[in-house]
């Protein structure tokens, strides 16, 4: 076979299956009874359609409104994928299988860009169809009622070329040709899996997915969950892969390159394979911590969401760490990350994202701090575990990053920048508020949160809301001046901190400095003598300036601000003559 693609067409189905509880598998196509339609201009179609209403052509997200459709539930994806001979070009058929959710529906909208769509089937007639902006319109040529199940096919075809985010600089989303590694891959986070195949890309609506891959011989393609069959026909192979378990959109991949699989044993009924580089096994070694780290988080949170789990290293360019992404059961991994002295680290993050990411998704984008915070807590908590490095330092790591450069810490942790969406904000600040978290908490009843967390929202979403509510309700404590001030507001405590001596003791002021935010927060303070002897303290602090004696047994030659690092906060620590006023 040549490298040219193979011929193709856009077919769109609808089926009524009443009385089904799932999907039915391998339906037959219906015979095709009519002329193909080219697409439409768009200013063409109408506001309404021929036949019931429209389904919404945003989910409601609006932090990317662009993204997602309503009037309809996605219940499974199947992606026949054909790669050329070069694997920089592809002719796919998608089936969408979902269920009405709107009334009397004549017309929906799948998320899609790029590749060239050729016609429209519904039922057994071509109908018209238009494309804008991201969205495939589709017109159907009968109303379907609440409840009914909707099967729509798609094919189409073209060059594997990403497209653009302004939310991610990683030379767009969608499938990546690395050319002379024969190499290609698909990434979709957060808002490009419509890069790459058709869909409702949003985490609210997840989907099963099935995917039959077609390659050259010679290559491996590799995708999410579980790889059932291979067959080989003339100089072409094909590979199928079923992910069972509800995955959202963005967290889909196909990755097409020369792999050897390493088998490993398996974690419980958990089955572990990596898919690594032909050939190139320098850090293999690295993936062995794989085990230590599923079985920590299995005990600390709950059983592992899916049954495979395994890591792909992808090679970009240069072996330099770009990055890494927790697609559901076959993470992907930069090759340079894996070289990295933050190799452990990555792969513990990435491996936390399956509880929280992955089986817990978000239900806006502009909580990404959920899933992000939560997978870089769980990183230091296993990080911690294994001895690698002590709690207390990488906390103070991450403090530094945050509070060195302000620009970090200048938006709310729900409203990111699109530029900074995935900047030190959401990924540091998001750890440091869940290990306040705890230290608010206490940390019995925050490891029944974890848990809880998990258990409640498996397979499911979860907003800001839904989880300051769930820590409310295991600890018994009000936390609303909590997320207010670390969640929905900005910035972070910056202390002015100043002492003297006292015949009798020490005189203590703190200074919130800047006009902005006052932080109300416990600020604990260690006073020490030359010989070692210490008294410790804690301060409630409510309002911009704080003045406060201490009577100590013994002379005090220096204070510690947080000796045991428990506040994300900016601090200078001076001791003067006497205390003054606070600067305005």
């Amino acid at each position: 076979m040549d490298r040219k693609l193979l011929p193709a067409a856009i077919i769109f189905v609808w089926v009524l299956l009443t009385g089904c509880s799932s999907v039915a598998r391998n339906q037959a196509t219906p015979a095709i009874t009519s002329t193909p339609i080219p697409e439409q201009p768009y200013s063409t179609m109408s506001s309404q359609p021929s036949h019931g209403l429209a389904g919404g052509d945003s989910i409601g997200d609006a932090y990317i409104p662009s993204i997602g459709n309503t009037g309809y539930d996605v219940l499974q994806y199947d992606l026949d994928i054909q790669f050329s001979g070069s694997i920089d070009a592809i002719t796919a058929t998608v089936t969408v299988s979902s269920v009405v959710t709107l009334d009397d529906l004549g017309r929906f909208s799948l998320d899609f860009t790029g590749y060239q769509v050729d016609s429209v089937q519904a039922g057994n007639q071509y109908v018209p169809f238009f494309r804008d902006a991201g969205k495939l319109y589709i017109d159907l040529p009968k109303a379907l009622s609440k409840g009914e199940q909707l099967v729509t096919r798609v094919a189409y075809h073209g060059p594997a070329i990403p497209q653009d985010s302004q939310f991610i600089n990683l030379g767009g989303l969608g499938f990546h040709v690395i050319e002379g590694n024969n190499l290609t891959y698909a990434f979709g986070e957060p808002d490009g899996a419509h890069a790459w195949f058709p869909c409702n890309d949003h985490p609210l609506d997840k989907a099963e997915y099935r995917f039959s891959l077609t390659v050259p011989k010679g290559f491996t393609a590799v995708a999410n969950g579980t790889l059932l069959q291979t067959t080989s026909k003339d100089d072409r192979q094909v590979f199928n892969w079923l992910a069972k378990d509800p995955m959202v959109t963005y967290l889909a991949t196909v990755v097409v390159g020369k792999y050897e699989r390493l088998d490993k044993p398996a974690v419980g009924e958990v089955k572990i394979r990596h898919y690594v580089l032909e050939g190139d096994f320098n850090y293999s070694d690295k993936l062995n911590d794989t085990r230590d780290i599923l079985e920590y988080y299995s005990d600390l949170i709950g059983p592992y969401p899916f049954s495979e789990f395994g890591f792909i290293i992808i090679r970009t360019s240069d072996d330099v760490a770009q990055f890494a992404e927790e697609t559901q059961t076959i993470v992907m991994v930069d090759r340079g990350y894996m070289l990295s002295e933050s190799a452990v680290g990555v792969l513990a993050h990435e491996l936390a994202h399956h509880w929280f990411g992955d089986s817990v998704s978000l239900a806006n984008w502009n909580e990404v701090w959920l899933k992000e915070g939560m997978a870089t807590y769980l990183m230091v908590r296993w990080l911690d575990h294994q001895g690698y490095v002590g709690l207390q330092a990488l906390m103070a790591d991450l403090e530094n990053v945050l509070v060195t450069n302000a620009a970090n810490l200048n938006q709310p942790l729900n409203q990111p920048l699109p530029s900074t969406m995935y900047g030190p904000n959401t990924y540091d600040k998001g750890a440091w508020v869940y290990y306040m978290l705890s230290q608010q908490m206490g940390e019995p009843a925050f490891t029944t949160f974890l848990r809880e967390y998990y258990k409640r929202f498996a397979d499911g979403n979860a907003s800001t809301v839904e989880v300051q509510e769930l820590a409310e309700e295991v600890s018994g404590l009000d936390l609303s001046t909590f997320f207010q001030e670390w969640v929905y507001g900005s910035g972070n405590p910056d202390l002015h901190v100043s002492w003297a001596t006292l015949p009798e003791g020490v005189a203590v002021q703190v200074c919130q400095a800047g006009g902005g935010q006052v932080f109300s927060v416990p600020l604990e303070i260690k006073l020490a003598a030359a010989d070692g002897t210490s008294q410790q303290e804690v301060i409630p602090l409510d309002e911009g300036q704080e003045q406060v004696t201490y009577s100590v047994p013994f002379t005090v030659t220096e204070l510690q601000v947080d000796p045991d690092q428990k506040l994300l906060a900016g601090t200078t620590v001076s001791q003067v003559d006497a205390l003054s006023a606070c600067a305005p």
